[in-house]
């Protein structure tokens, strides 16, 4: 059993979900609170970020095959292709969610499906590869436990990100909610807005609705920018991810898997 590469793999993946929840649980919040969408139109502004993960589920081995012709080109070691699509996949999921956390309020819509479609290649591309590296690392008699931890290390961080995540954001929105003035949202409002975000966009006039939306989009792009050091951790860790086992007596396997 090869522990560095398999440690770093199961990190990967929690760090990875880190993301991932926290990410899934409250773009859908932006969309609807923020931007005053639907629930039916934020499910079709999410889909280019599935689309993005599923495709590259679906198109993986070929990515592999791919890879190693490059790396045949440049006279590189075709062990490290899965390293070279791992790192790939990490610099998307880093650029992905530093656009969204930092130029989701200023982006047109066309440009934010863009960057949610390679924040979703580049989650693809981290989850694949660090399931099959999880495995590489480990004897056939121990790829069950190494799955098995995968998972657990995966639901581990979706929990973890999401209460620290939950965490910043009630506080920091409580905070800018409750410094709205009374006179345009009363204080009664205010904390059934808290307890329900939906009830925003229902306050009678213009200038109230401004002051809550103003406050949740402050709110959620912290929270969001939050996510960037996690993401960074993943790349970190994928560009020093050593594999485990040659690479050559595992494509039979890889190929299966996939």
């Amino acid at each position: 059993m090869e522990c560095r590469p398999l440690l770093a793999a199961w990190a990967n993946l929690f760090f990875y979900s880190v993301c991932f929840l926290t990410f899934l649980y409250y773009m859908p919040v932006w969309f609807q609170v923020v931007q005053h969408r639907n629930p039916t139109v934020t499910g079709l502004l999410l889909l280019p970020y599935l689309f993005g993960l599923v495709i590259v589920g679906i198109v993986y081995a070929f990515l592999l095959r791919q890879s190693s012709k490059v790396l045949s080109i440049l006279h590189i070691d075709d062990r490290h292709r899965k390293r070279l699509i791992l790192i790939i996949g990490a610099i998307l999921f880093l650029v992905g969610i530093t656009l969204i956390s930092t130029l989701m309020h200023k982006l047109p819509v066309g440009a934010l499906m863009v960057v949610l479609l390679l924040f979703g290649a580049g989650s693809g591309l981290v989850l694949q590869t660090s399931l099959l590296e999880a495995q590489a690392a480990v004897s056939p008699n121990d790829v069950a436990m190494a799955n098995s931890f995968a998972v657990v290390f995966e639901y581990l961080g979706g929990a973890v990100g999401l209460t620290i995540s939950s965490t910043i954001n009630r506080s920091n929105l409580a905070q800018r909610v409750h410094s709205i003035p009374s006179k345009l949202v009363s204080s009664d409002i205010l904390d059934e807005i808290l307890r329900n975000p939906h009830f925003a966009n229902a306050l009678p006039t213009e200038a109230p609705r401004e002051a809550v939306r103003g406050a949740f989009e402050a709110a959620l792009l912290l929270t969001l920018k939050g996510l960037v050091g996690f993401a960074a951790a993943v790349l970190v860790i994928s560009i020093f991810f050593v594999g485990g086992k040659d690479e050559e007596s595992q494509k039979q396997g890889e190929d299966e898997h996939v």
